[in-house]
């Protein structure tokens, strides 16, 4: 069999993947109950880096420290590592840098938090994340008590020569953000990376140029070996006094200097070398990527030194095999899948595209299911641009290499060197901009399915056994492409985003996406890092319709921030308050001028007013024309129905609203306008987040709910939901369903049958 490691490798990352999918694994939680306290711990420090704070933009610096060896208290658990954010004067960002060598034990004390985990589909799951990556927790708002002497020189000695080079490149390169894209790509920094770029190469499709990558080895690795092999051989030809040599594969002639045996000089070039990257690895942090880069260079000069040919792919195998008998974990880790689908797109596809212009396609398709999986966007021109930026990475590496190496000597030269950089980054971001600004530039797919997936990635592997004709070989990607991008949008989903203290619902029907609200008072950001990356992961790429409630910053600041951010919204529904402009808030006339400026329609809805979409029909039964002081009292309500299934849809509406309702719909039941199910409603949204205000008797037994749905945040300072909502709800016979321990909650239904769904 040619390639066994490769087949071994394959096999044992299928078992690991199955393994991990099917019975999970165990997420270390024993943190929680810690989360928030002040504890004080001892560790050495293996990691340093500067990093910019998100929110408020200022710097701090975040340690790393390993082999805790004292802890709060015996029945503390031991952390595997601990993320310590240090802050830093401004004015002297390096002081607190300098007391804090690699390799140095050191006390800290401060605020425990454990890292959260994804509540919601599409979320970003920073507990596994760092379980991943063997960190434990965070320790904010920290004090340095006491720091000892390293222990590890030649780690703090790497670490001293990244910061020279880092401070090279800020000196030497035109702008900041040069010098932040610079540092990641060949120091593995990613902490001065401006959010605005980082986006923009996620957007396009070539953050993975970001990565350290075989590219760093043909440079750096074989760069080394060869300048070394020239630099000893013409030393050994100075040294024969003749200028003449003779190789073991050459005749002897006289008066020359006959070397029997080359594998010396090449054997002590290539440890040279080895050394030289596994420093390298060890100066930039020994990330998945960066190890799979050194292991694989390490095979390639063994490869050399026993006179056997390089394979690319089985180096890939070893590199994989290791990495994951080490961290499981890591299969489902996107960076580690980034890295390797690289390699596996220049081994094994790119010689299928015989034109040296579409061999740079390679890497983009076979990475394109890991993109996929994890942002649930498929770049249209990503294709297209890869083709541009790919052959002009070496340029910008050697152009950054130099950088260093005159920077480090004159500094003119090293700005000089810089300018090359400075174009081609300028032509990155140009061409990224231009095609951010086409028409669909990025298609929002959601999260593909497993077996589109897995049909994709044989239909590429087809395409490199099968020798196809170009056009033919065209067809077939263009096929593949469109299966893996394939959804099913027919019934009905129905979701409760877990946003905090708040509220946030989803409805997809057939292919129409509207949303109820969208906000928190408990979480940051919650439009950024909530409700946009659920929206994606199901496919919700246009919001046909956005309806807010009301206007409390818990319901719509994720909502003002998705009209901020150009998210794809096609109408905004707002409460019809023409009557009662005073009572407009400071949210509600906001989003009316977001939507002015986006040319966005608004609805006002009113009691009576009906939304259809084919089986979809959503029946406004709240507010009716009269003043409501009270903003929570005033909220749309919704009657939802899809077949056999309802729901009602309540906002923050409370007691006042709900007899009024009441009175509405028994008369309306009367008349025959609304379809109240006679076994009761399928699900009720519970008023203001389960307030002992909402959610009265008589309104429990007039719609008699099976499912309650209540959405609030743990540990929120109005104590929802109250103790009397609660007890009204069991006495009620329903079902209490609470995304403060279910997380995001969806039920499906085709009309006629329907389920809850993870």
């Amino acid at each position: 069999m040619r390639r066994p490691l490769c087949f071994i490798a394959l096999v044992f990352a299928a078992v690991v993947y199955l393994y991990l999918s099917i019975w999970g694994h165990t997420e270390d939680r024993s943190y929680d109950q810690y989360d928030g306290e002040s504890v004080t711990l001892t560790g050495q420090v293996t990691g340093k880096e500067f990093k910019t704070s998100s929110t408020d933009g200022t710097r701090y610096l975040l340690v790393t420290i390993n082999d805790v060896e004292t802890v709060p208290s015996d029945s503390f658990p031991k952390p595997q590592g601990v993320l310590v954010k240090v802050n830093i004067d401004e004015n002297d960002p390096y002081r607190e840098d300098e007391k804090l060598p690699i390799g140095s034990y050191a006390r800290f004390s401060g605020t425990l938090r454990a890292f959260a985990r994804a509540t919601n589909p599409g979320e970003f799951d920073s507990s596994l994340y760092y379980q991943t990556l063997k960190i434990s927790f965070r320790l904010n708002n920290v004090n340095v008590e006491a720091v000892g002497r390293t222990k590890d020189p030649l780690g703090n000695a790497l670490y001293m020569l990244k910061r020279t080079i880092s401070r090279i490149l800020d000196e030497c390169m035109v702008t900041e953000q040069d010098a932040g894209i610079l540092k990641a790509m060949l120091l593995g920094e990613k902490g001065s990376l401006t959010p605005e770029i980082k986006d923009l190469y996620q957007e396009s499709g070539i953050i993975h140029i970001l990565a350290i990558s075989g590219l760093h080895i043909s440079l750096f690795g074989m760069g080394m070996y060869r300048l070394l092999m020239r630099i000893f051989k013409t030393a050994a030809e100075v040294f024969a006094g003749s200028g003449k040599m003779r190789m073991k594969t050459g005749k002897y002639a006289p008066g020359s200097v006959y070397i029997s045996d080359t594998s010396v000089l090449q054997i002590a070039t290539a440890l040279i070398a080895i050394v030289f990257m596994l420093l390298y690895g060890k100066m930039t942090g020994m990330s998945s990527s960066s190890f799979r880069a050194v292991i694989m260079f390490i095979i390639h000069m063994g490869a050399i030194i026993s006179h056997r040919t390089y394979d690319l792919l089985t180096a890939t195998a070893v590199a994989a095999i290791m990495i994951l008998i080490e961290q499981p974990l890591y299969l489902m880790y996107s960076g580690f899948l980034f890295s390797f689908g690289a390699v596996i797109g220049i081994g094994l596809f790119m010689p299928v595209f015989r034109r040296k212009e579409t061999k740079s396609l390679a890497v983009p398709l076979v990475t394109l299911p890991v993109y996929l999986n994890f942002y649930y966007v498929f770049p249209l021109y990503s294709l297209f641009l890869n083709v541009l930026v790919i052959p002009l990475m070496t340029v910008v590496m050697l152009s950054g290499m130099a950088t260093l190496v005159f920077g480090g000597l004159v500094m003119p030269l090293g700005k000089a060197a810089a300018l090359a950089d400075h174009v081609i980054l300028f032509f990155y971001e140009s061409i990224c901009r231009f095609t951010t600004e086409l028409p669909g530039h990025s298609i929002i797919t959601g999260k593909p399915y497993a077996a589109a997936t897995v049909c994709y990635i044989v239909m590429l592997v087809i395409l490199v056994i099968a020798e196809f004709p170009p056009v033919i070989k065209g067809l077939w990607i263009i096929a593949a492409l469109m299966i893996i991008m394939i959804r099913d949008t027919r019934g009905l989903e129905l979701t409760f985003i877990d946003v905090g203290q708040g509220d946030g619902i989803l409805i997809s029907a057939d292919g129409i996406n509207i949303t109820i609200d969208g906000g928190s008072s408990s979480k940051n950001d919650v439009g950024t890092y909530q409700i946009e990356p659920f929206l994606k992961h199901q496919g919700a790429g246009t919001i046909d319709l956005a309806i807010l409630t009301h206007d409390d910053s818990d319901h719509c600041n994720g909502l003002i921030t998705l009209l901020e951010n150009d998210y794809d919204i096609r109408q905004i529904g707002l409460a019809d308050m023409s009557e009662n402009e005073d009572l407009k808030g400071e949210n509600y006339r906001m989003i009316e001028e977001l939507a002015a400026a986006g040319g966005i329609p608004v609805i006002y809805f009113e009691r009576g007013d009906l939304i259809s979409f084919d089986k979809l029909k959503m029946y406004c039964v709240h507010p009716d024309d009269a003043r409501y002081e009270d903003v929570n009292e005033g909220s749309l309500t919704f009657l939802l129905t899809y077949g056999s299934f309802s729901a009602m849809l309540t906002g923050d509406l409370e007691k006042g609203g709900e007899d009024t309702c009441l009175e509405y719909i028994k008369t309306k039941e009367d008349e025959g306008v609304l379809p109240i199910p006679e076994g009761g409603t399928t699900i009720l949204k519970c008023g203001h987040h389960g307030s002992k205000n909402a959610t009265g008797k008589e309104w429990l037994e007039i719609l008699d709910p099976s499912y309650s749905v209540i959405s609030c945040g743990t540990g929120n300072k109005y104590h929802h939901p109250s103790k009397e909502t609660v007890e009204r709800l069991e006495e009620s016979g329903t079902v209490i369903l609470d995304t403060r321990y279910s997380g995001a909650i969806t039920v499906k239904t085709d009309a006629f049958e329907w389920c809850f769904s993870q």
